[in-house]
């Protein structure tokens, strides 16, 4: 499983890594700073993650932007994207939840929670199958029952 992490925050980026290398985390995971970035790499192909794990409050593009973008595309709107963030706002979690968003996990600031909370949502995608862009179904309406 590849997990692709957007977090721009620097001291949020060393929290991650530290949590990552803590849990032993198996799985590739890659962070980037920037959705913008992300978004670009995932267009020209050389970005094809199993899961996206997204903060808000970014620059540039912010992560609603991005997940807007992913579900709106028909090449990479089946891939699950998971919010990770400091905003507890009402209507950041409706947006992201119009958008489809598949968890909206609130960043806590003690570490031992931040890692009980990056452990069980990469153990339940760790649990589940994936539709990735390689083994997608293609089908046409023809097809459909």
């Amino acid at each position: 499983m590849e997990i692709c992490f957007v977090e721009d925050c620097r001291l949020q980026t060393l929290k991650l890594e530290k949590a990552l290398k803590e849990l032993a985390v198996e799985h590739e995971t890659k962070i980037y700073d920037n959705a913008t970035e992300v978004l670009f790499l995932m267009q020209e192909g050389t970005l094809t993650p199993d899961l996206l794990v997204v903060d808000l409050n970014m620059p540039q593009m912010t992560g609603l932007e991005l997940i807007r973008e992913v579900k709106e595309s028909i090449e990479f709107c089946h891939i699950p994207i998971v919010v990770l963030t400091s905003s507890t706002f009402h209507r950041d979690i409706a947006d992201c939840y119009q958008y489809s968003v598949s968890g909206y996990f609130n960043k806590a600031s003690a570490f031992n929670v931040y890692l009980k909370t990056l452990k069980k949502m990469i153990a339940y995608w760790e649990m589940n199958v994936f539709l990735t862009t390689e083994n997608q179904f293609k089908y046409n309406d023809s097809q459909r029952m």
